[in-house]
């Protein structure tokens, strides 16, 4: 197939209309595919577009009434493909041109076990259960993704066993010190960032090493630092800097200002950058329903629900955080710029002070935000007792504070935390939890 490539790239750049639409709807691949240069996106459309046209993908087992839009899959795993290797030499994969998506687990006559995915270099076929592969995608941040996992396989089989030169020696060595490194001291380890399956040899690490390195890179950083560097230099990109948030919550400090009124119903808030003394960001709950806002002068206040918007002076949203209703316990959701779910704020029964949960998008517990006694002061920390952050409710005067309800904040993130790590858009939108779970 080596030799067919450059006759379909003279083909594809020669008559454009040879190329079949190709879809970048899935958010997974928005994220990334949007954050590219311009130069960059071309070269991923054809590579993308290559990927489907040498590859044979076929569906097999399903039964005519298994709903399944087999072209939207399709493009999904060639963009997947071509995410992966965007930055690796043009012949990846090209020792694999058949895909088969089945339904679900099957037995493999090959090894004698049920399987939900396989990868056979001596066919030249990778095997997928749709079932594990749709799960993968679903939950796009728990480091478990089907599709990737068998892909990473075909690009380790290239390199070490079919006499493709995908990686750099140098930085492949590296990697492999510390992926032995680390499979050594896991034996001692009842707990580890990665799964148990992932140290049942040297492939199923780097699979597993590649899953979480594109589906949630913040965490694999913070988790094992050198091995994700040496995971950057293997795959010549590093997935956090594609996913760059708004490098105002990259800052350390902060102080949140809520606005003084005596009667007031919607929530408005002004964070301030303490060294400029400039507002950064403005937090605005535009979008008060008439029966929200009458209920707001009533004692069910603390039970309406309520959605700020946070943006920049110029009006550009970084976070939503948001409520519905609350009975009893609150769980505030936090959205990114796109209205994608960040994480959560689950409020915990019998805290003396106050206590939330932190969950990511997939539900997976990231910390704790705590308050003393006195609820005025929170703390994040981890399950090993490491603090991420302080929110510190700062004296705003005694006529302020008798006769409204104005609170003001001094929001600290230690620097420890990365930048570009989802865990600061969460700490960012705690003090508006805080308060409006809390303090109303």
């Amino acid at each position: 197939m080596r030799e067919q490539r450059w006759f379909k790239k003279i083909l594809f750049y020669k008559f454009p209309k040879y190329l079949r639409p190709l879809s970048y709807q899935h958010r997974f691949i928005n994220v990334y595919y949007n954050k590219l240069t311009t130069e960059e996106r071309k070269k991923f459309e054809w590579r993308a577009y290559y990927f489907l046209d040498t590859t044979d993908i076929t569906f097999k087992n399903f039964s005519p009434t298994d709903i399944v839009n087999t072209n939207s899959v399709r493009y999904l795993i060639a963009s997947v493909a071509t995410q992966m290797t965007l930055f690796l030499p043009e012949d990846c994969f090209d020792a694999f041109h058949k895909m088969i998506i089945v339904p679900d687990k099957y037995y493999s006559k090959q090894t004698g076990r049920f399987h939900f995915g396989e990868t056979n270099p001596g066919k030249g076929m990778i095997m997928l259960a749709y079932s594990n592969l749709k799960r993968g995608f679903e939950q796009a941040k728990d480091g478990i993704n089907l599709l990737m996992h068998e892909l990473a396989h075909a690009i380790w089989l290239e390199h070490h066993h079919l006499g493709y030169q995908i990686f750099d020696e140098l930085a492949l060595d590296h990697y492999k010190k510390l992926a032995y490194k680390e499979m050594i001291l896991a034996e001692n380890e009842t707990h580890h960032f990665f799964r148990k399956y992932a140290f049942a040899n040297e492939e199923e690490f780097f699979a597993v090493a590649t899953e979480n390195f594109f589906e949630r890179p913040a965490d694999f950083k913070l988790a094992q630092p050198e091995l994700y560097q040496a995971l950057v230099n293997l795959f010549n990109q590093d997935t956090l800097h594609l996913q760059t948030m708004n490098a105002i919550l990259n800052k350390n400090l902060f102080f949140v200002k809520e606005h003084v009124k005596v009667f007031k119903a919607a929530n408005s808030f002004d964070i301030f950058d303490p060294e400029s003394k400039q507002v950064v960001l403005e937090a605005r709950e535009e979008r008060l329903g008439f029966f929200t806002k009458m209920l707001r002068f009533t004692d069910y206040k603390r039970m309406t629900p309520f959605e700020i918007d946070i943006k920049t002076p110029q009006g550009e949203k970084i976070l939503t955080v948001k409520r519905g209703v609350s009975i009893f316990l609150s769980t505030v959701e936090v959205l990114d710029e796109r209205d994608q779910l960040i994480g959560k704020f689950k409020q915990k029964f019998f805290s003396i002070g106050g206590k939330f949960e932190v969950l990511d998008a997939s539900e997976r517990s990231l910390c704790m935000l705590k308050g003393k006694w006195t609820s005025w002061d929170f703390k994040f920390v981890s399950n090993d007792n490491k603090e991420f952050a302080v929110v510190t409710k700062k004296w705003s005067g005694f006529g302020k504070e008798l006769f409204t309800s104005a609170d003001n904040y001094i929001l600290q993130i230690s620097e420890e935390v990365p930048a570009n790590h989802p865990l600061r858009q969460l700490i960012m939108a705690a003090v508006m939890c805080i308060d409006l779970v809390l303090k109303e």
